[in-house]
């Protein structure tokens, strides 16, 4: 019970506690701060006192040490190169220092069940948070961006990588048993992605179901199930026209301007005029920080010219994080697709080729809440890969 509350934690802090309204901002840095202060201690603890015990095989060992070298580096991108200080950059981006929690995970050799578990915790408290902030807007329950805007409330809450996870758990599941609560639980989530009015999120969920029903050997009637998702669809435009309308809308309005999109030119910005040295594209630039000249000149890029990051996907990582980074993330989708595992995780791949989707147009690899779910998730298909290959004596031996 005390491991599974402490990877609670974790996870919590990993979403800085959902930003809630009532518990100050310092609060939440220092709450993430100890999370990976935990991890870090008990990873330590265990090499010294516990390092003879064999545990599972650490298959994503090589990709997540290529990620702290990646971190380590841009540090000193952004030292030589925009003149940030260590101290200063080494703060900043602590939420990458949660690639600790892979480690973690072996070290404490917690059961995948329990995960799943205490991430389907994390699950019902977002849609509860989502749910209570859209029917109370505009009274704010939590200290993050909520607008009115593409005929509905967009709630910027992070954590909703916990709740695609079961998304996925459930649908199989649900394939599987027949059982309507698994349903149900699919039918809320693709819900909150429509009346998130964001067309990326919602093409990427569409994606995934269509994918799911065409290739997953649990359908067993394939037409039937493409039937219905097409009268569910009809459904599901009707109840939500306003938002659909809206999001077509905007998609005139931007295909009808004249020049280049702003995203095509915020990518050709940071991918050229913003490097200040040739030496800067292996090593990344770093995370920059208000506190510093350097922080205040992507401050400016934003403000006066909409340039974000942020919205450019894995190239404004890259533009962070350098080569190796994106090496890191290449190899890591490489072994997620190729280790074997059980039959019964094998929704873990489509889970994978739903974070393959969403590296391109995010950040899910250096977001904190993502991090902890993308690493619960390779560190299940350790797991899985060892129970396919090992007697149930040999495994419990293993987890004890």
């Amino acid at each position: 019970m005390f491991r599974q509350a402490i990877i609670l934690f974790i996870f919590l802090a990993s979403v800085e506690f959902f930003r809630l309204i009532f518990i100050p901002k310092q609060v939440f840095l220092l709450l993430s701060f100890g999370a990976t202060v935990i991890m870090t201690v008990v990873i330590i603890i265990n090499s010294i006192y516990d390092s003879g015990k064999k545990g599972f095989f650490q298959n994503f060992k090589f990709e997540i040490i290529l990620m702290f070298i990646a971190v380590a580096l841009s540090m000193f991108g952004a030292r030589y190169g925009h003149g940030q200080s260590f101290l200063l950059s080494s703060w900043v981006q602590m939420g990458m220092y949660y690639y600790f929690f892979y480690f973690f995970l072996h070290t404490v050799r917690v059961r995948p069940k329990e995960l799943e578990n205490l991430m389907l915790i994390m699950a019902f408290i977002w849609i509860f948070l989502y749910v209570a902030q859209y029917v109370l807007y505009p009274r704010m329950l939590i200290n993050l961006r909520v607008e009115e805007a593409r005929g509905t409330i967009r709630i910027f809450l992070p954590g909703g990588g916990f709740t695609g996870v079961m998304f996925l758990y459930f649908l199989h599941k649900f394939f599987i048993s027949n059982k309507k609560a698994y349903l149900l639980y699919c039918l809320l989530y693709a819900a909150i992605q429509v009346s998130k009015g964001t067309r990326s999120t919602l093409a990427s969920f569409i994606f995934i179901v269509v994918i799911y029903i065409l290739f997953s050997k649990q359908v067993r009637s394939r037409i039937a199930v493409i039937l219905l998702m097409f009268f569910g669809a009809v459904m599901f435009f009707f109840i939500f026209q306003d938002i659909f309308i809206s999001l077509i809308d905007i998609s005139k309005t931007q295909s009808a301007q004249e020049g280049d999109d702003i995203r095509v030119r915020a990518a050709r910005f940071f991918l050229t005029e913003f490097y200040p040295n040739t030496l800067n594209y292996f090593t990344g630039n770093g995370v920059s920080h208000m506190a510093s000249p350097y922080g205040l000149k992507v401050w400016f890029y934003k403000t006066t010219y909409g340039y974000f990051q942020s919205d450019l996907g894995v190239l404004g990582a890259f533009t962070k994080f350098g080569v190796l980074y994106v090496l890191s993330i290449l190899l890591m989708f490489r072994k997620m697709f190729i280790i074997p595992i059980e039959a019964k995780n094998i929704w873990l791949r489509f889970f994978v080729l739903t974070l393959a989707t969403g590296a391109i147009m995010g950040e899910p690899f250096s977001q904190p809440s993502s991090i902890v779910v993308i690493l619960t998730i390779t560190y299940i298909i350790d797991v899985s890969n060892f129970e396919k290959f090992h007697s149930p004596i040999v495994l419990e031996k293993t987890k004890t």
